[in-house]
């Protein structure tokens, strides 16, 4: 499994039939994982060329779930895997105005209700009325919008259906792009709850179990890609991505699963990533604003 996880995880780039809109990018700046797969249905997510996320020290306020917490009950690694997928899709559901699918769940029948009130909650701080101005201004700021990475269609991401239609009607192709992300989904939460495991979560636990320690893992521009094979941590991507691009706004930490869903896996440098690319989706809003 450990090999598995090698063999599906250190791919940047490969052949695909995805239209490769990084082809239409002038820059080394930007790089795109690739999935090995027939159809575009996992994300190929572009990525800034940098090492300077890499095997940092997570920032003070991330802390994994402990036995004193009083919400949070410690878990598996199959627990935390299934309540961050489960959350993760309740969101969407919720940002997209669907009725709950998953109606039943016998392997994890106990953290539902929770979770389901959670997601609730967490849905109303996103938005899928997004700016990307920047990214029509300069192409290269795809990679600080996780959102243009998702599959549009069989072929295509939301990225280059947008610029085939000049960025026009964005708010409802974005949203076209979210349930098409949600629907592939399904598949693995049905897996999850009826079996207990899934393929992605097989990922996670040869991260937990093989390269938390492994220090040549966290110190390679890999990494990052490796991490955004994992469902679990793609769909973490794309959300923390769904936020006005408004300075004022609060930023969204992530929730306390996904915090420990990190920890656990000494990878809780990947959320200093992520906050980089907000601050980058800010800046480079306010940049385009203050000239008009």
């Amino acid at each position: 499994m450990k090999a598995l996880f090698m063999a599906m995880a250190f791919v940047v780039s490969s052949c695909s039939t995805t239209m490769d809109s990084l082809s239409l990018l002038s820059t080394n700046k930007v790089t795109r994982m690739k999935h090995d797969q027939k159809d575009y249905k996992k994300p190929e997510f572009y990525l800034m060329n940098s090492k300077k996320f890499l095997g940092t020290r997570a920032p003070a306020s991330l802390k994994s779930i402990t036995k004193n917490d009083e919400k949070y009950k410690p878990v598996s690694n199959r627990q935390l895997y299934f309540i961050s997928f489960y959350k993760q899709q309740r969101v969407l559901e919720g940002l997209l105005g669907l009725k709950k699918h998953q109606k039943s769940c016998p392997r994890f029948h106990d953290f539902l209700l929770k979770a389901d009130v959670e997601a609730e909650i967490i849905a109303s701080q996103y938005t899928t009325k997004l700016n990307f101005s920047p990214v029509q201004k300069d192409p290269e700021h795809v990679a600080f919008f996780p959102i243009l990475s998702t599959p549009y269609s069989q072929n295509k991401d939301l990225f280059t259906a947008l610029r085939e239609n000049d960025w026009k009607n964005a708010e409802s192709m974005t949203r076209e792009a979210l349930y098409v992300h949600y629907k592939n989904n399904q598949k693995e939460l049905f897996e999850l709850c009826e079996t207990g495991v899934s393929s992605g979560y097989y990922l996670y636990e040869n991260l937990v179990t093989y390269f938390k320690n492994n220090q040549k893992f966290h110190q390679s521009q890999e990494s990052i890609a490796a991490l955004l094979k994992i469902p679990v941590i793609a769909n973490m991507f794309i959300l923390k991505s769904l936020k006005p691009l408004d300075e004022n706004i609060k930023t969204l930490g992530l929730e306390n699963h996904e915090v420990s869903l990190l920890k656990r896996s000494e990878v809780d440098w990947f959320k200093s990533y992520m906050s980089y690319l907000e601050r980058k989706r800010i800046y480079s809003y306010k940049k385009i604003t203050a000239f008009k």
